[in-house]
């Protein structure tokens, strides 16, 4: 995943370059993209996360009924 303003402005020709020098120096096969996420997608996935447990705290794990 090529994220940042980096990979939003260099887009799928980017990613296809990254990909095919990814693929020279690798066994296995790997598939580069260029995120569409906007902003800090870590921050927003820190964020997530921490909510997730702020309410796991506060109202108990999730049940699988």
């Amino acid at each position: 995943m090529l994220g940042g303003m980096m990979g939003r402005q260099g887009g799928s020709e980017l990613a296809a370059e990254v990909e095919e020098r990814v693929a020279a120096r690798s066994f296995a096969p790997t598939e580069i993209r260029a995120s569409t996420v906007e902003g800090n997608a870590i921050l927003q996935g820190a964020v997530l996360t921490a909510l997730d447990l702020a309410r796991d705290a506060v109202f108990g794990e999730p049940s699988m009924a």
